[in-house]
This record gives C-alpha cells, structure tokens and sequence, in this order.
C-alpha cells in the first residue's frame, strides 16, 4: 500500500507540473487577450477571455487538488495495524475533508478494533461505522464493513 501510494504521489507530482505549466499559459493568453482593443476584436475577445478565465478556474480547482499531503494520508491509513483487517477501498474528498474506506474483518471485534486505533493515530478524526455486513456466502463469515471520517489536512 506504501508503494501504491507513492506511486500516486509521483503521478500526482508529474500532474500538478504539468498544470502549473498549464495556468501558466493561459495567465499569458489572458494577459494578452485582455490587452487587445476593443476595436481589434471586440466581442471575440471578451469569449476568449471568458474562456481563458475558466480554464484557469479548472486548472486551480485541480492544482489545489494535486496539492493535498497525499503522502500523510496513506501514511496513517498504511500505519493502522489490521492484522484481521483487508482494506478494500479508499475515496477521498479534499473538498469536504472527509475520506470513506471500504474493508473486511475478520469478524466484528476487529472491526471495532480497526476503526478505533484509526481515529487514535492523529490524521483521522471522527472516525465513524457507516454500514457493515456479514458476509453469509463466505465460509469464514468475514464482516465487510464501511467507516468515514474527517481528514485534518496538515500541510
């Protein structure tokens, strides 16, 4: 998982250059096209200034994105023991600083274990069981189970 998530750091490091090259760009087109006159292209350029604004509102809203501490995230996740535990997923949202994980215990008491020595370890906070589920196919009746919590962001 460590691996996996530095892997992502580098690809989200390869991203954020490359939008930062991006905004860069459009800040010279806007820059050049707010210095036209009027007469040269009127109404033309008021679009394309519109336009260029917007991108450059999309290319932010993904550079803040690409600047969260990914790293610090995976990081506490990856530091939880979960002897009993498999983590299936991981979906965060930067936005509302909030990240929902999937996984699979052994049975209930590591699930609670889990989800409590989550919210001790400092990333995570509020850390709170959303659904779970016996697994009644299953054999060893595994409990998959959902927890969210807040994300304090720390850059």
């Amino acid at each position: 998982m460590l691996l996996l998530g530095a892997l992502l750091a580098s690809a989200l490091w390869i991203d954020y250059l490359q939008v930062a090259e991006s905004i860069g760009l459009a800040e010279e087109q806007l820059t050049g096209a707010e210095s036209s006159s009027p007469r040269e292209g009127g109404a033309r350029t008021r679009v394309d200034a519109q336009k260029i604004e917007q991108e450059m509102k999309s290319a932010r809203e993904v550079l803040v994105l690409l600047n969260q501490p990914w790293d610090k995230l995976f990081q506490a996740i990856e530091s939880v023991e979960r002897r009993h535990v498999a983590l299936l997923s991981v979906e965060p949202d930067p936005a509302k600083r909030r990240i929902k994980l999937t996984a699979e215990a052994k049975d209930l008491n590591a699930m609670l274990d889990y989800a409590g020595k989550l919210g001790k370890q400092g990333v995570l906070s509020r850390v709170l069981l959303q659904s779970h589920q016996i697994q009644q196919r299953d054999a060893q009746k595994p409990v998959r189970f959902e927890l969210t919590a807040n994300w304090e962001v720390q850059q």
